[in-house]
């Protein structure tokens, strides 16, 4: 009796096992989760991977982490380029992942990475450079043009796996991209009067907010990210905070400060403080706009002194 009653429970268990269905939507950074969030709506869980502070560039999985990614029906991330500690295993998920690259979205517009006399004046520092030339800034999510693109492409894939949620995510889509449309009007009109100003960022990710708003960043701290920059990288630098008159420089939570106080020691700089991912905003739906709303912010308060 016994052993019928144990046979039934493991087989009980064991069918469990092999035929739970994955569900849940997961998504690798907070900029990205934000607008998954918001065409999402309530049809769904939607879960974070990269959190806080963390880089996507240096992010070390926790075996959780790895359970989530396996467990969950969809993951979104930007690029291999940018999440490049998630390659290996976004390579190796089970089928029964929808694994979505965003970067092959329709229509986005792609910027190369600049390596060019108008950013960099010699055009090249081969220390550290981590970029393969003629490869594509994976940080466009910060235009906002591109974000509506990324959001009508998050739709069509979503609609495609969950076809009775098309009408919830249609109109949730159409909601959030008049928000970002009436964000970036106002923004236009908060970034004019500094537009013109010289700065520089701590690592070039913020190309494409610059060009939506005509910006005038005149370069980058770090050309890699994952590298500290060499002593003639902090020379160069310093050379052209002090010869184009760079009003401010920015730093990153991602990164140490002490990379920033080494670069502008003995200046009288102003810093600032600029962030691509949004580390200290609450995630959610409406966390991109006020992630282009923090940028703006801290561009003008640093550079309108």
């Amino acid at each position: 009796m016994y052993k019928n009653v144990f046979i039934v429970i493991f087989s009980l268990l064991f069918a469990n096992q092999v035929f739970a269905k994955n569900t849940g939507i997961l998504v690798s950074i907070k900029p990205l989760h934000s607008l998954v969030s918001a065409v999402v709506g309530k049809t769904d869980k939607v879960s974070l991977l990269i959190k806080g502070s963390m880089s996507p560039h240096s992010f070390a999985l926790k075996p959780s982490d790895t359970k989530l990614l396996n467990n969950s029906a969809v993951f979104f991330y930007i690029d291999d380029q940018l999440e490049s500690a998630l390659k290996k295993t976004v390579g190796g998920l089970p089928d029964d992942v929808n694994v979505i690259k965003v970067s092959t979205f329709k229509n986005l517009n792609l910027l190369p990475v600049r390596e060019d006399v108008n950013w960099e004046e010699d055009g090249h520092d081969h220390h550290g450079h981590g970029h393969d030339h003629g490869s594509n800034d994976i940080h466009f999510w910060l235009d906002p043009n591109n974000a509506i693109k990324i959001i009508k492409g998050i739709t069509q894939k979503l609609s495609s796996i969950y076809p009775e949620n098309i009408s919830a995510y249609k109109t949730n889509a159409k909601q959030i991209i008049q928000k970002i449309v009436t964000l970036d009007s106002s923004l236009k009109a908060n970034l004019e009067s500094i537009k013109n100003k010289p700065y520089i960022v701590f690592h070039d990710a913020y190309q494409y907010f610059e060009k939506a708003y005509n910006l005038n960043a005149i370069g980058s701290i770090l050309l890699d990210p994952e590298l500290p920059p060499s002593p003639q990288r902090i020379i160069k630098i310093r050379a052209k905070i002090e010869n184009l008159k760079a009003h401010c420089v920015f730093k990153e939570p991602q990164f140490k400060a002490k990379i920033i106080n080494t670069v502008i020691e003995g200046s009288e700089i102003k810093v600032g403080i600029l962030d691509p991912l949004g580390a200290n905003i609450e995630p959610g739906p409406e966390m991109y706009l006020n992630l282009l709303n923090d940028l703006s912010k801290n561009l003008t308060g640093c550079l309108s002194l």
